[in-house]
This record gives C-alpha cells, structure tokens and sequence, in this order.
C-alpha cells in the first residue's frame, strides 16, 4: 500500500509537494472505499487532474525514477536533467524523493536525494504512525568522495556484521548504486521487505504501454483467462472471449537459422517469450510438444459474427480495447494482491462511459490493493463515483512549476457538481486560453 509521496525539484516540480492517500474522517461517503490498516486507514483509488503539460506525467516519471533507483540498484547517467529545468538555483539543489508504503502490516519511509546524476542521500526508516514515530533502518550521506553509511545497531551486533558494513560503505556503494538493492543478506530483513515492495507491488503503466505485461499473463495465468472472459463481455468491444491455442512452428517461423536460436534457448527453459516478426504488439509462446518439436503457444480474440466466432489477430484490435484490456488486468492484480498501480492517462484511447463502466466495476469489487490514475476526462470527475478526498489537482503556476493539491481542501458540498466547477476554473488545473487566434 502506497501512504505517500512527497518529491521536490524534480522535472516541473520545483518546490515540495505531497501527495498522500488518508481518508479525511469529516467526509462519511463511499466507506467502502477505505482501507482499514492496523494502524492507519487508507484510500483504495486517488485521481489527478489536469491539464496537459501541468506536470501529472512528470509525477509518475519521479515514481519511475525512485522504483528503478530502488529494483536496479543505479541511476542511468545523464539519461535525462531531472531538476527543474527554470530558475538556475534548481541546478545545484538536490532532487527529493520519498515515499511512505505498507508491506506485510509494517510502514517504511523511503527516500533518496540526487544531484548531478549522484545519490547523495538514502535513507529507510520504519515507521508508526498510530504513534507518529519512526526508526532508523539505515542512512548513507556521499560528502565529497566519500561515502558514510549508518545502520540500525542490530545489524551490526556482531564482529562479522561490522565487517560487512564496513565493506558496504568502502568497496560496494558507489555514488550512483543504491544500497537499498545493493543488499542481499537475508539478516537485513527490513531492507528486503522494501526492495521486494518496490519490485512486486508498485506497478507502473505509463500512457505509451506495449501491453506486454498483459500478454504473458493471459499466457501464462489461466485463472487470469477466465476472469478476461468473464469480464470483457461486458464491455461492448466486440470480443465474445481470448481463446488460448496451439499452432505449428511455421505458422510464424520459417528461418532455419532463426529455429536453431530458438532450440538453443530451449534447452535450459520450458519456454521463450518472443514477438511475432516484425510487430512488437503481439508475443508468441514457444515451447515444446511431446515429440520434442518446437511449437507456439497463441491466444486469439473471437469476435461473434452473425453466426460465426471468428479468431482475430490481437494485433489488429483497436488501441482501446487494448487498453481497457490492461485495465482489466491491473482490477485483476488489485483483486488478488495488496498491489498499488499506476496508470498514466488512463482514458487514453478509452471512450468515457467505457472508463466510466471500469472505474464503476473497480469501486464496487472487493479488492486489496489501490489504483492511482492521471487523467483530464473531466466525465468521471463526479462525487457520486469519487469522495472529495480522492481527486487531486496538478496545475502549473506562471513561474512554470507545478504544484499539487487536493479537491478536500476546498470543502466542497457532497451535492456540489464538480465537473462544471472543474471545467469553470474553480478548482484551476484546466487549460488557459488566449485570444491570440482570434485577434489574429
């Protein structure tokens, strides 16, 4: 479970900002909507809106930034200027990030400082927050070349755990790994339940997804297929079901060159994951039959014609249901884990009332994770779907930063419609129009 995420100078972002998902006690609608934790109650859904460039793109970029600083361990050198690109004294502050997550019924705080393309802070604590406390797990600061690291007093109790933290700080880290990943002892138990968090439980789809994650699972998670199947009809797409079948090795390959590769790999695997020449939209499954020859693994989408199912090519299907198709899997990962998903302009591609059918289906399914999603489809911004304390504003200031804030903070009336003040301004975060066309 994400509790918050709080980042500074980072792309658009100059100052802090704080996004969080606590439920506000004044607001009694939608109870079902609310987690309750031993120690905090948490929001299940959260939406940001604004309009485009106001910097909600920006905000999942920083979640990318700090998962893959968390899960791989290093920054990528000069793969892009992270601070806020307008005012020079941004270029040499350090960029900010920390988030507070639930893992297994305990809370972290995970943060890391940046400047230059070096980790000049990490830090992890666990927290309390019935108690508003917290402990130190670890802190490693990078003061010119050198780097000092600080653990929790029981990992280092005996002469072999001085020894190895002495080795962490003088010959592992380096100012661009992080030691979060870096560790690997099974004794450092607080530091591995957040690393698995962050590789198992934060998932991240960005608005320009190749739906590859959705194509191994209907491979490979039969239980998955049924609830495609179950579900997707209710949709309108024109999909009846996703059939799974076995087809030849030639149906796709004919290369002997490019069949002597796949063998090879084979050879150590029950099965490979490749797509199909020439696309990057649709994975075959190659595996082995009990004769020993290579076969393929497909899934179809059987369209009901007249009296006809007919199997279509995934690749051909529109990008909406494409994308109401990843949808469906990330309700299906909440359905079944404590997952926290991102996803970045969700109606992309999508008509509203379709979003809308989704968003609806999400809130009304017991699940156990949550569901964070950008978007400006101003349809869904409505309090009969929404408590106030779930829609957050992302709007970009003349000084070309963006900032951050939510809807509870204007204490609008549950009978207040939100889309018409949203879309009047009331709110801000909505598109500022000259009259430079008409003049012209």
């Amino acid at each position: 479970m994400l509790l918050r995420f709080v980042l500074s100078n980072f792309l658009s972002f100059s100052e802090e900002v704080e996004f969080n998902c606590f439920p506000y006690k004044r607001y009694k609608t939608h109870r079902h909507h609310i987690y309750t934790t031993s120690q905090i109650d948490l929001l299940k859904i959260s939406a940001l809106y604004g309009a485009n460039g106001s910097g909600k793109s920006n905000w999942v970029k920083a979640l990318e930034y700090l998962k893959c600083i968390a899960c791989y361990g290093k920054i990528h050198q000069n793969s892009f200027q992270i601070h806020h690109r307008f005012g020079e004294k941004y270029s040499w502050q350090p960029s900010s990030l920390e988030l507070e997550l639930k893992h297994e019924d305990r809370y972290f705080a995970y943060g890391v400082k940046l400047l230059n393309d070096v980790i000049t802070e990490e830090w992890l604590y666990e927290l309390s927050p019935s108690k508003g406390t917290d402990e130190m797990i670890f802190e490693r600061k990078q003061e010119g070349e050198k780097i000092t690291l600080n653990v929790h007093k029981k990992y280092k109790k005996s002469e072999r755990d001085k020894v190895l933290i002495e080795l962490y700080e003088q010959d592992f880290l380096t100012p661009y790994s992080s030691f979060l990943h870096l560790v690997n002892e099974k004794h450092f138990t607080e530091i591995n339940l957040v690393s698995k968090w962050f590789f198992e439980q934060l998932n991240i789809f960005p608005s320009h997804s190749i739906h590859g994650q959705f194509q191994e699972m209907i491979h490979d998670d039969a239980d998955f297929r049924i609830f495609i199947n179950h579900t997707l009809p209710h949709f309108d797409t024109g999909i009846d079901k996703i059939e799974k079948r076995q087809v030849p090795y030639s149906f796709y390959f004919k290369d002997e060159a490019v069949k002597k590769h796949h063998q090879a790999f084979l050879k150590e695997k029950n099965h490979i994951t490749v797509p199909i020449p020439y696309t990057d939209n649709h994975l075959l499954q190659i595996t082995k039959n009990n004769n020993n020859e290579l076969v393929i693994d497909d899934f179809f989408p059987i369209h009901q014609l007249a009296s006809d199912n007919v199997a279509f090519d995934y690749s051909i299907e529109s990008d909406g249901t494409m994308r109401l198709l990843e949808l469906l899997m990330a309700l299906y990962e909440i359905t079944h884990k404590e997952q926290v998903v991102i996803i970045d302009e969700i109606s992309k591609s999508l008509h509203p009332n379709v979003l809308c059918k989704f968003l609806e289906l999400f809130l009304k399914t017991p699940t156990k994770g949550q569901l964070i999603f950008t978007s400006h489809e101003s349809q869904i911004l409505d309090l009969e779907l929404f408590r106030q304390d779930e829609i957050w504003f992302v709007e970009k200031t003349k000084a070309d930063n963006s900032t951050m804030y939510s809807l509870q903070e204007f204490k609008p009336r549950n009978d207040k419609d939100i889309r018409r003040g949203y879309l009047f301004g009331r709110y801000g975060a909505v598109p500022k129009f000259t009259n430079a066309l008409s003049n012209g």
